[in-house]
């Protein structure tokens, strides 16, 4: 089950891997000769999308040059507790999810044009966080099936009666992860969930934000505790909600493309 999972993660870095190579090659080769009075108007288009959504907007680390592209369901919680605690914010306070008390910036709270030279600028570094698809509709199945939430107002009785839902349903807990303009991918760190702790400590390093301080306070937080609003222990689950062929094609049919 273990080799299956990594098969389908992989998938999905190959695919992202995809698009970095032909950003770089053919759409954006000549992106590096621009400033941001010289960007093309599809940048500054592209910039306002990525804006609109204001729920999943990339974080902005100022100090430490960073744009962070994170997804529902794929450990969001845990990130913007990182982010705060290196910049001395307090993550034992109210959600990390509501944006008027957590302290932290994103791309809303900058011009198009500040965007467009953070972007440009190869001393900033951007990553985004992936997590494994079928993993992540199933910890998004489970929040719903555990809770009261009801999506667009129905009850949701199955797991494949819920594969039929969100085929209609758009939510951010279950909406395609990758989202983002393919010139933003050039010069992009991908991590996933598979991994988080050895990403955790790259992208800190390349950042210049790793220390012992930030080393003791992720071994003392533990990172499955950290995670586990969005864990839902959905990684054991695979084997008993995806148990047979049809389902597989479903879900790779109607989701995986989008991923």
């Amino acid at each position: 089950m273990s080799f299956v999972k990594d098969y389908y993660l992989n998938i999905t870095v190959f695919c992202i891997l995809l698009i970095v190579i032909y950003s770089s090659f053919f759409c954006c080769r000549n992106i590096d000769k621009y400033n941001a009075k010289q960007a093309p108007l599809s940048f500054y288009q592209d910039i306002t999308l990525i804006k609109s959504s204001v729920k999943l907007s990339p974080i902005v680390v100022p100090k430490y040059k960073l744009i962070f592209f994170w997804n529902s369901k794929s450990g969001g919680t845990y990130w913007k507790n990182v982010f705060q605690f290196i910049q001395g914010f307090n993550t034992t306070g109210p959600a990390a999810h509501i944006p008027k008390s957590n302290r932290l910036k994103t791309l809303t709270d900058f011009t198009n044009p500040d965007v467009v030279k953070m972007i440009l600028d190869k001393s900033w570094i951007k990553a985004v966080f992936v997590r494994e698809p079928r993993e992540r509709i199933l910890s998004a199945y489970l929040h719903v099936k555990s809770s009261s939430f009801k999506p667009c107002r129905r009850v949701v009785s199955s797991f494949s009666g819920f594969l039929e839902l969100i085929k209609t349903c758009k939510n951010v807990h279950w909406e395609s992860q990758v989202q983002i303009p393919e010139q933003f991918y050039r010069y992009m760190m991908i991590g996933k969930m598979s991994n988080i702790t050895e990403f955790s400590e790259k992208l800190l390093k390349k950042v210049g934000a790793w220390n012992e301080n930030v080393k003791m306070w992720l071994h003392s937080r533990n990172l499955g505790n950290l995670t586990k609003l969005h864990a839902t222990k959905a990684n054991k689950a695979l084997l008993q909600y995806y148990n047979n062929t049809e389902l597989q094609k479903k879900i790779v049919k109607e989701s995986w493309c989008m991923e």
